[in-house]
């Protein structure tokens, strides 16, 4: 839990909010401002209809300067606080710098659990929601020998390949889920306890969307 946000983590969750994770128009809104913080001091708010971006992005940033606009955000930040151990932005030491050469790297990450180890060798497993048997066990040795080596094994919390890598992960304490959801939620449901796992045994849950982000089937292969 996170008792405040510094004013560069409000700003940046308050671009990412109006925006609604679009990583074609953060960078305009950054590149044009120079900072999160700028774009979002009140007198510079109307110079976002300048900058060619979505027309649900200004409505929201209308609906925003409402009183009704700033208590559901004040309410997403209270969720964040509530449910983050950490967060995350490229300014930021603890970001992973394994992310920083892509262009659409994400601008924030939410997370719970050890922030140290996304600074650690990493691999990634992910595959099928119906693998085989077969398939199954592999992921595991993999997930196994993998972090008995000293990597972490990266997965989406995801049924099948994804969740038998977590546990193979598990065995050596070195597992990390990428989630394509808000904090607040766990997806599938099935999957709470492995996540309550993978904090227990200094694993690490993170997620670039916001609390209350369902499923939405377009996350998962962004994530």
């Amino acid at each position: 839990m996170l008792d405040h946000l510094s004013p560069q983590h409000h700003a940046t969750v308050l671009v990412w909010y109006l925006v609604q994770h679009s990583l074609s128009s953060f960078p305009k809104i950054l590149h044009h401002f120079g900072s999160c913080e700028q774009a979002t001091q009140p007198n510079r708010l109307a110079e976002w209809q300048q900058l060619g971006l979505h027309a649900n992005h200004l409505k929201r940033l209308q609906e925003f300067q409402t009183a009704q606009g700033q208590q559901q955000f004040a309410q997403i930040v209270q969720l964040i606080q509530k449910h983050s151990d950490f967060i995350l932005t490229p300014d930021d030491i603890g970001y992973p710098t394994q992310l920083l050469p892509y262009s659409d790297h994400p601008p924030i990450l939410f997370g719970q659990g050890q922030a140290s180890t996304l600074l650690q060798p990493q691999i990634a497993v992910v595959g099928s929601r119906k693998p085989s048997a077969h398939g199954r066990q592999m992921a595991y040795d993999f997930g196994y020998y993998l972090s008995e080596k000293g990597f972490y094994i990266s997965s989406g919390l995801a049924h099948g390949i994804d969740e038998a890598a977590h546990r193979g992960g598990l065995a050596h304490q070195r597992t990390i889920a990428v989630m394509g959801t808000g904090l607040n939620l766990t997806y599938p449901s099935q999957h709470q306890a492995l996540r309550t796992q993978i904090l227990e045994n200094n694993g690490c849950i993170i997620t670039e969307f916001l609390p209350h982000t369902p499923p939405l089937q377009h996350n998962f292969p962004r994530r």
